[in-house]
């Protein structure tokens, strides 16, 4: 080891032994995170009742933590060579599988929750917390399959697809799905479906369309034998996309209809907007514009009415464009007009 870093070690060493019972508990737990965290992270992964937001607070006046913001969150880091110390010290301690485990734990809810409100209005804030959990998701994940806590890490994979697809990462979030989906017997059933969907979803992206589709397929013959809607209507919904972008119309017709019904019968209109918009776009191909022109308003209004920036500005184009071809300019420049601002 160079001078300069058995210097810098001991200093460490020093700042860490002068720290309370606590305070070193904290530090130590630390060493479970890659990357960032956020409060909340730390006092889950610490597992203690006591609030830590002043322990943290200690450990960043001895300048062991650095702390900084993410979309208005208050996060925490460490510098890579206080992280190794801190990784040796959790490994020296009993408490070093369960704190692993408590982050694993914590990353797996982290993600359910991320596939729910990437969905919502408040999506932007959740792409960028998701963004900034990267290095923490991809840690957990590679623990639970060097672990066998294979339910854990296929429920992580699941739920982060959709921001990979929104980020561009598709090759990640696939290969992270199926490294998972080869140990899909350990997971119950929806939530075997639910990782299918992405990873049919993804492939899709890639255009590796035959890939895709065995995916899907499996993923809607599950569906088919559970009791909540929600998860065949998911389904559903990506293999009727993963047929539109194939080209194949005719047959992407069914499941989206289908997968409509479904979300009519759930009662939930954020269902509804991608079966739509998708209706939209097949029957515009198809020459069916009265009908394109119908499902493209409604993808519209149901965008508005959950405040989606993002989606109301595709519908608007998609409007837009069947209007055109309906012979209908100066609206269609007007929609235009209005999604680019």
């Amino acid at each position: 080891i160079p001078v300069r870093h058995r210097a810098l070690r001991s200093a460490i060493q020093w700042s860490y032994d002068l720290l309370g019972a606590d305070e070193q508990r904290v530090f130590r737990h630390m060493g479970a995170f890659a990357g960032g965290w956020s409060v909340a992270a730390a006092q889950a992964v610490v597992g203690m009742e006591e609030n830590v937001l002043p322990l943290l607070e200690s450990l960043r006046a001895a300048s062991l933590l650095q702390c900084h913001a993410v979309a208005g969150e208050t996060r925490f880091a460490l510098l890579e060579t206080i992280r190794e110390f801190a990784q040796e010290q959790l490994a020296r301690c009993d408490d070093a599988r369960a704190a692993n485990c408590r982050h694993l734990a914590y990353y797996t809810d982290f993600a359910v929750d991320a596939e729910i409100e990437l969905l919502r209005a408040d999506a932007p804030r959740w792409r960028a917390r998701v963004a900034a959990e990267q290095d923490n998701l991809r840690a957990a994940f590679r623990w639970a399959i060097e672990h066998g806590e294979y339910t854990s890490a296929l429920r992580l994979a699941a739920g982060v697809w959709r921001f990979h697809w929104m980020a561009g990462l598709l090759r990640e979030g696939l290969d992270r799905l199926e490294i998972a989906l080869a140990h899909r017997e350990h997971a119950p059933p929806e939530v075997q479906a639910n990782a299918m969907r992405g990873a049919g979803s993804l492939a899709g992206g890639l255009s590796d369309f035959a890939r895709a589709r065995r995916w899907l397929e499996g993923g809607v013959a599950i569906g088919r034998t559970l009791t909540d809607p929600r998860v065949l209507q998911g389904s559903l919904t990506g293999y009727g996309y993963t047929l539109y972008e194939q080209g194949d119309l005719a047959t992407a017709l069914g499941p989206l209809e289908e997968g409509l019904a479904l979300a009519r019968q759930i009662g939930d209109r954020r269902l509804m907007k991608f079966p739509v918009g998708i209706l939209a776009g097949v029957h515009q191909r198809l020459g069916n514009l009265a009908i394109a022109s119908d499902f493209a308003e409604e993808c519209l209004q149901i965008n508005r009415e959950y405040n989606d920036p993002e989606g109301t500005a595709n519908a608007l184009r998609t409007l837009a464009t069947i209007l055109y071809e309906q012979g209908l300019p100066a609206r269609a420049q007007q929609l235009c007009e209005e999604a680019l601002a």
